[in-house]
């Protein structure tokens, strides 16, 4: 499909007992394109819409809460298979339910985190005694007494003179009860009086000596404690393993009631965020939007069912009409041409007046892409990873399924390249070549590169005067900068440029010289021929100087223009040549590192071959992507059009889906 399917606006008007039937309708329909028409309420505007808004803010409140629990029990979100429950469309009847669910699961996933932090906390305790498990002291001996406070831990060995000089002024005593030589580190209790506390405290802290401090209930030594503390977790992981029993039966019995509760809460959210955007008259309700025009039929079929009071005000948009600038675009891409639209899109949604130039792009960036990257053997490694992708079959590539039909497609068109220029992995002497090899025919291959780019720009500029044809937009499609002229002297200029270098060219000279002359004459003066075409005055603004300046630099770009664009295909042929040349490279390598070693040789080969699929592979890429984002999009896609997003009021999709 070249251009977007043709829309037609519509205006709904519902009284009051069938919006919220007409609102599921139209999303089951599918093909209603929701406008705001909250600015048209007549009485208190916006009163209406903040009340769906409030609503539809509580249901998204309930919908988050809901999420949390269930991610959190771990039920996934598909929603049952039968919708046949009556919809509550309100949050207050809604919520109750709600509620019960997170407090029948809360409860134990508290315990369970309770359980879990202080499994935590002992396993803490535990890497704390690791440097003391070796001593046969018991805790109880050096633990604070009525008189004497004690403080045990680990401290660096060069700071054990500090701690000692910052404590002159009181009595203390400091033992040191192991060294760790690799560390640098030592075991030391620091003793002083109970009076002194905050004096040997802050010592400590200066001297970063890190104290051990141990609950009371725990006695004996390092070791002993280090059994009591692994008994203690062994409980706890028993205890964990019955609430994971726990939570797992609740899943059980609660996954349906967790499912069907989240799809009416989304399904009420959504209906809520649908209707705040209507317009609220005195006793009915104003919807705006979209349809195609194939389905307004079916739209007043469906409505009429619903009430014969229901009112549908149709205008059908035209590609010329001023309309068409807000109406959204619905495209149809099939088969390997949808994997084509995301690099349009990318670049710009096609807008509804211009065509959509998927097509083009699926037939041409291959090409490009072939010709650059001709191998044989190349294009098959690109070719069978292009079909892994696109099969979805590794997890962590699934974001990349509709890059793997690209990716298939350029590899094929390698393969077809690889025969032309007879190379595969790099070996020429394999294959016979269909055409030439470019590395011996480089001005040959950089020349065909140009006219092939000189078709491409060709064809932009009929998309061109197709667009402005289509919208009735008859000054730019004569006299645009893409118009008429321009391409009768795009082709002027190089039909000379092709009799310099092919004296047997059919058109005669003179012919080309009088339409260049014409065409640039027209083009030079295409501001003025505009403004007397559309009859707008005065024909010249600012003066004649002023015209002529203006209109020479103007002139000066198109002509630069058709120049850089036409010569920027000349990397094509070069890309082609360049790599040749980088395959040869390999070859040397492997030729240097395993000249008498056969299995060093092949591995270089088959290092290097994939080093070229990889890296050039990307860089192919993207000089294809740039030639056609620069050189043919921009002749003819404007881009700034609107996607095309029916109402959908149930968007969950059960698996499989």
């Amino acid at each position: 499909m070249l251009f977007p399917e043709e829309m037609t606006e519509v205006q709904i008007v519902v009284p009051d007992p069938f919006v919220q039937g007409v609102t599921t309708s139209l999303a089951e329909l599918g093909f209603f394109h929701q406008e705001d028409a909250s600015y048209l309420s007549v009485e208190s505007p916006g009163a209406e819409g903040n009340q769906w808004r409030i609503r539809a803010n509580e249901f998204a409140n309930m919908e988050r809460h809901l999420l949390a629990t269930m991610k959190a029990l771990d039920v996934p979100q598909t929603p049952l298979e039968d919708r046949s429950h009556t919809i509550l469309f309100d949050p207050e009847l809604l919520r109750p339910d709600a509620d019960r669910l997170e407090r029948e699961v809360q409860h134990v996933l508290d315990h369970k985190m309770d359980t879990r932090k202080k499994i935590e906390k002992l396993q803490a305790t535990i890497d704390e005694l690791v440097p003391f498990a070796d001593l046969d002291l018991e805790f109880d001996q050096i633990r604070n007494r009525r008189y004497v406070y004690s403080i045990l831990g680990l401290i660096p060995q060069d700071n054990i003179q500090r701690l000692k000089t910052s404590l002159t002024r009181i009595p203390f005593a400091l033992l040191t009860l192991k060294q760790d030589a690799t560390r640098h580190q030592s075991v030391v209790v620091l003793l002083g009086l109970r009076t002194h506390k905050d004096n040997l405290r802050r010592a400590a802290r200066s001297a970063y000596l890190n104290e051990i401090d141990l609950p009371d209930q725990y006695k004996g030594t390092p070791r002993e404690i280090v059994s009591q503390l692994q008994s203690e977790i062994e409980g706890l992981r028993m205890e964990m393993e019955e609430e994971d029993q726990e939570i797992d039966d609740l899943r059980t019995s609660l996954a349906e009631q967790f499912q069907h509760l989240l799809w009416q809460v989304e399904y009420c959210r959504m209906m809520a965020e649908a209707m705040m955007r209507y317009g609220k008259l005195r006793y009915t309700y104003l919807i705006l939007g979209y349809v195609p025009a194939v389905q307004v039929e079916p739209l007043r079929d469906r409505l009429a069912a619903i009430s014969e009071e229901i009112l549908v005000e149709e205008q059908k948009i035209t590609r010329s009409s001023a309309e068409a600038r807000e109406a959204p675009i619905l495209l149809h891409h099939p088969g390997l041409e949808d994997a084509f639209a995301g690099l349009v899109t990318t670049y710009g949604i096609p807008g509804y007046r211009e065509l959509d130039p998927t097509i083009f792009l699926a037939l041409s960036f291959p090409i490009l892409f072939g010709i650059m990257f001709g191998d044989v053997g190349h294009g098959l490694v690109l070719l069978g990873l292009g079909i892994a992708l696109a099969a979805g079959k590794m997890k962590a590539l699934v974001s990349f399924k509709k890059m793997g039909s690209i990716v298939a497609a350029c590899g094929a068109s390698s393969i077809v390249f690889g025969f032309v220029f007879g190379s595969i992995f790099g070996f020429e002497e394999l294959l016979h070549p269909i055409w030439i090899r470019p590395m011996e025919n480089i001005m040959t291959i950089i020349l065909v590169a140009i006219g092939f780019g000189s078709v491409i720009l060709t064809v932009a500029y009929l998309l061109s005067l197709l667009n402005a044809a289509r919208r009735r937009a008859w000054s730019h499609f004569l006299f645009g900068g893409t118009g008429l002229s321009a391409l009768l002297l795009y082709w002027s200029l190089l039909g000379l440029a092709i009799g310099l270098i092919l004296p047997t060219f059919p058109v005669p000279t003179t012919v080309l010289v009088v339409a260049a002359v014409v065409s640039g004459l027209v083009t030079f003066f295409s501001e003025l021929l505009v403004r007397v075409v559309e009859h707008r005055k005065p024909y010249v603004e600012g003066g004649i100087g002023l015209f002529l300046v203006q209109s020479f630099f103007e002139f000066f770009e198109i002509m630069i223009g058709y120049l850089s664009n036409t010569l920027s295909y000349a990397r094509v042929g070069a890309f082609a040549v360049a790599h040749a040349g980088l395959t040869s490279v390999v070859f040397i390598l492997a030729n240097m590192f395993g000249a008498n070693l056969p299995v060093v040789y092949w591995l270089v080969i088959v290092l290097g071959s994939l080093f070229v699929v990889g890296f050039e592979g990307m860089i192919v890429g993207i000089q294809t992507l740039r030639l056609e984002y620069y050189e043919f999009f921009s002749k003819f896609f404007g881009g700034g059009g609107r996607r095309f997003e029916p109402l959908q009021l149930q968007k969950m999709k059960s698996q499989g889906e």
